[in-house]
């Protein structure tokens, strides 16, 4: 099931019987012509994302046919657009600046074309993340990644996260819980040539 789109469900109904549907989707294929669909681009889920090998939003999104960046990470240009007519979007919301850790990403979904009304003054692309609800248990995660002294560069990352319920319904699933994540990250020489540079 992914954001943003309709999401269909066959169901035969029969004269005079109460119906209680109890849905449980045990296989799910991406459809060659979604029926509703008027916008061109592509989903990346957070399992493609975790099997990827960056932490970079803008990287991620150029796995997408038309989205494209000078450099792995660096500002995205959609279709040729200029990189600030790409908008960004957390759970609906328009946002700018800094975005969240890519281990906190459910969906990411990447529009290059026929923008629906809801978007509004689009002149390049939307990038549309979803992000993970609470877990039914307590959880915790964290993340430290140096290069300090392997490497000319001192790339440092410190991650952390939580996540867990604050109540449950009767078949023990959060309906109202928290997920709270966090990360720092520097770069002594973030764009590092490569050949050495002389200056006179």
């Amino acid at each position: 099931i992914f954001g943003g789109k309709t999401n269909k469900l066959d169901a035969e109904l029969t004269a005079g019987v109460l119906l209680d549907l109890d849905v449980v989707v045990i296989a799910y294929e991406v459809p060659l012509v979604e029926q509703d669909n008027t916008t061109q681009g592509g989903t990346v889920t957070s399992e493609q994302i975790r099997q990827l090998p960056t932490r970079n939003i803008n990287a991620i999104a150029t796995l997408t046919a038309g989205a494209s960046s000078a450099d792995e990470g660096d500002a995205i240009s959609i279709r040729g657009s200029r990189s600030n007519a790409t908008d960004y979007y957390i759970d609906g919301v328009r946002v700018s600046g800094a975005l969240i850790p890519e281990s906190e990403i459910e969906q990411l979904q990447v529009i290059t074309g026929g923008m629906e009304a809801k978007y509004g003054d689009v002149t390049g692309g939307i990038i549309s993340i979803t992000t993970k609800g609470p877990s039914n248990k307590f959880s915790g995660s964290a993340e430290v990644e140096t290069s300090k002294k392997l490497d000319p560069y001192d790339n440092n990352i410190i991650g952390l996260g939580l996540s867990g319920p604050i109540l449950k319904n009767k078949d023990n699933q959060s309906i109202l819980g928290y997920r709270i994540s966090g990360r720092y990250t520097y770069r002594g020489d973030d764009d590092p040539t490569a050949i050495p540079v002389y200056r006179a």
